[in-house]
């Protein structure tokens, strides 16, 4: 499995409104991964881009699955580097 960082936004939204949230999920690929956003009702709609995290990284269990605003997602991206210094 691999872990995969979606980042959700909506172009036509004014400024300041265009972004819809991150939500950090583990599929087998990446159509996979979108699917069960959806599933769990966490795919907000506009465009996805996605990063394909580092297939040794961890990353902590309270982040997965879960839409999170841009603050939050900044506070993810801590939690990783910090869960995986050695």
């Amino acid at each position: 499995m691999t872990f995969y960082w979606l980042s959700f936004a909506d172009a036509s939204r004014p400024k300041g409104g265009q972004f819809l949230g991150v939500l950090i999920g583990e599929a087998d690929d990446v159509t996979e991964v979108i699917k069960k956003a959806w599933r769990l009702g966490m795919n907000p709609g506009g465009e996805i881009q996605f990063h394909i995290l580092a297939q040794d990284l961890k990353v902590p269990e309270p982040l997965l699955w879960r839409l999170m605003t841009k603050q939050e997602a900044k506070h993810a991206d801590q939690a990783i580097l910090a869960a995986n210094s050695h």
